[in-house]
């Protein structure tokens, strides 16, 4: 008798959470970022406006801006400003003022 099962019995399971993009943040991450020891100052968030899709944010770093993304490493979307307020006055070390770029608005 053989003891390992049949290969048609075993079930592969994919890992729930991908692993971000480098230029990428995960959404769940963003509190433990901001309140980084290594920041000095403020983080400031930029949304973009999207018409159709929402409104994606981004975290503009010293030299670069980084995406904001959820577990399948889509943009984290909110679907109005009122939303996305509510859910960053919890988030430490943000900036008082946060960029609402409308360039894509229709």
């Amino acid at each position: 008798m053989s003891a390992s099962p049949q290969v048609s019995n075993v079930v592969y399971l994919k890992p729930r959470r991908k692993k971000p993009h480098p230029t990428a943040i995960n959404y769940r991450d963003l509190a433990g970022y901001c309140d980084s020891p290594e920041r000095d100052g403020d983080v400031q968030v930029m949304l973009r406006a999207d018409y159709w899709r929402g409104f994606s944010m981004l975290v503009l770093d010293d030299r670069r801006a980084i995406r904001v993304v959820d577990d399948n490493n889509r943009p984290h979307r909110f679907r109005t400003l009122e939303v996305a307020m509510d859910e960053l006055i919890d988030v430490p070390f943000i900036a008082e003022r946060i960029i609402v770029d409308c360039s894509r608005w229709k």
